[in-house]
């Protein structure tokens, strides 16, 4: 059995509101919470996360904690994130996301923990003013959830900024999985040093597939000595070798 989390509405609790009181009307860890239960459910701008609140009425949104019947505007929601500390919200739920993957993965019969690495341009950047807004992500592939991300600047790639993602991230006993722009020598060799496993991803390779091979062989790619004693002259030893998905699983 895994072990007790807590709710997540209780992480939203603790994120600071730095709307000023005055004009403030609705609290906004309910805000934050009608943002997440609508995002869950499809609805992805601020008009429709209201529309989905008005839908669901009063006693739904006191369920979420509002206080009072009528629930807020698109405005409102739009006023309430831009004021928040992204960095800040972003830790703090990336730190619940850790304590339910660790509980996960203390569960009997639980695999390795998976992690997909990968850069996506956001949608609906280049509408909102950010044209080209590009997110290096790391992702949980059991949760579907975000464990970390970082901006990509248009002077740079995702190279060097998967370093500084990774520093904030758990590594020891994780496999993670990367597409071909990630598999670098220096990429490989901080999972390594960090105690984990790393995999890249061939064409005709699924992500299930590749954790079925990792699952089975458990390689690490250590720089070590050979059998002679003597400090191998290639950092990395033979690697996994890739299999057409449709054959392993």
């Amino acid at each position: 059995m895994s072990q007790p989390t807590r709710p997540l509405i209780e992480v939203l609790a603790e994120i600071e509101d730095a709307r000023q009181a005055r004009g403030k009307r609705h609290p906004l860890v309910a805000i934050l919470a009608l943002v997440c239960v609508a995002t869950l459910c499809g609805y992805r701008s601020y008009g429709a996360m209201a529309a989905w609140g008005r839908n669901y009425g009063a006693e739904f949104m006191e369920a979420l904690g509002f206080t009072r019947p009528t629930p807020p505007r698109a405005a409102t929601l739009y006023r309430a994130l831009r004021g928040l500390d992204r960095v800040a919200f972003e830790a703090a739920i990336g730190a619940w996301v850790e304590e339910v993957l660790t509980a996960v993965a203390v569960a009997p019969g639980a695999g390795p923990t998976a992690v997909a690495v990968d850069g996506k341009t956001l949608r609906g950047s280049r509408t909102q003013g950010a044209a080209g807004s590009h997110l290096l992500a790391a992702v949980s592939q059991g949760l579907g959830l975000p464990l970390g991300q970082q901006a990509v600047d248009k002077k740079t790639n995702e190279i060097p900024v998967f370093h500084e993602l990774l520093r904030d991230l758990v590594v020891e006993g994780r496999v993670y999985t990367m597409d071909a722009l990630l598999t670098q020598r220096a990429a490989a060799q901080a999972i390594v040093d960090g105690g984990g496993d790393y995999m890249r991803r061939g064409h005709k390779c699924s992500n299930h597939g590749l954790l079925r091979v990792a699952h089975a062989w458990r390689l690490r790619n250590r720089v070590g000595e050979n059998g002679l004693g003597r400090r191998s002259h290639h950092p990395f030893t033979r690697g996994l070798p890739i299999y057409d998905h449709a054959s392993i699983i």
